[in-house]
């Protein structure tokens, strides 16, 4: 009879762990030799994963005692008349069989999840920043040439004849425009729920009989409603499609953004709209629901 050889033990370790290819699955089955050995390979895995009982304690005891007393003793056994005997040393056994697939567990997943979360939040947040400042930073260098002038003359008791010649800043508005729907002010996430039941899901308008709850926050920036699009989009085990509309309101005194993609990834039939709402500032997502 002919002896498995290396690779075919190999091949049967991988039946048994379940990472073996449907030629070597069927390799294994219609050889005797090979299946018989990859039944004894389940038996020695059944064996070695069964519990062991621990040792009393006074036989654990004098195996110790006779581990180091045989550890006092010379390196290697003599003959009657001769030198230590040098035995072989061990031969390498191979290399362990690379996995056929690798895994990663879903607290590693979660982990980078919150890593890139993180990052992507500092940068948003550090942009929000920069928005929120003086829009009069952003002038042109000849209002603040114009200004200075027009300081030095009021000072002097000289006239303030540089006003109507200063140049108009081209700054674009900080305000996200008149097309962006206020919902209102409320005070949890069930009555604002309520309110995204009923709006129009490619503008955000409230229906008539859903009067806005207290006024809603001021509008935001346009970099800020694009911002934090943008952050919605890139949440992964997704598919959201073009935002259909953005829509402001106060959601337990903190300024959020409502917005309606379409959803790409629902599996119903009829097509499924998100509505997402996200803070301004930090663009964190409070909650989300499907239409």
């Amino acid at each position: 009879m002919t002896l498995p050889s290396a690779s075919d033990d190999e091949v049967v370790s991988a039946v048994v762990d379940g990472e073996a290819t449907a030629e070597e699955q069927a390799r294994v089955e219609g050889d005797p030799v090979l299946a018989a050995r990859a039944a004894r390979f389940r038996q020695v895995r059944s064996a070695l994963s069964a519990p062991v009982e621990p040792l009393p304690p006074e036989v654990a005891g004098r195996l110790l005692d006779t581990a180091l007393a045989e550890g006092e003793a010379p390196a290697g056994p003599r003959s009657d008349d001769g030198p230590p005997v040098v035995t072989a040393p061990p031969i390498p056994l191979a290399p362990r069989r690379a996995r056929r697939s690798a895994w990663v567990p879903g607290s590693a997943v979660a982990a980078a999840v919150i890593v890139v979360l993180a990052v992507v939040g500092i940068a948003l947040l550090a942009t929000a920043g920069g928005d929120s400042k003086d829009t009069a930073a952003r002038a042109p260098t000849a209002d603040l040439d114009a200004s200075t002038r027009n300081t030095e003359k009021a000072a002097s008791g000289g006239t303030n004849d540089d006003v109507s010649a200063a140049p108009t800043s081209t700054a674009p508005p900080a305000t996200g425009g008149p097309s962006v729907p206020a919902l209102g002010s409320f005070a949890d996430q069930a009555a604002l729920t309520r309110v995204l039941a009923t709006v129009d899901l490619t503008t955000l308008e409230p229906a008539a009989d859903s009067s806005p709850r207290g006024p809603a926050a001021g509008e935001p920036s346009q970099t800020a409603v694009d911002r934090c699009d943008q952050a919605i989009r890139a949440v992964p085990d997704q598919d959201l499609g073009d935002r259909l509309a953005v829509a402001t309101a106060e959601l337990g005194g903190r300024a959020v953004l409502v917005y309606s993609h379409p959803d790409r990834g629902a599996s119903e039939e009829v097509p499924v709209t998100r509505l997402t709402v996200a803070e301004v500032e930090s663009c964190q997502i409070r909650f989300a629901v499907q239409r």
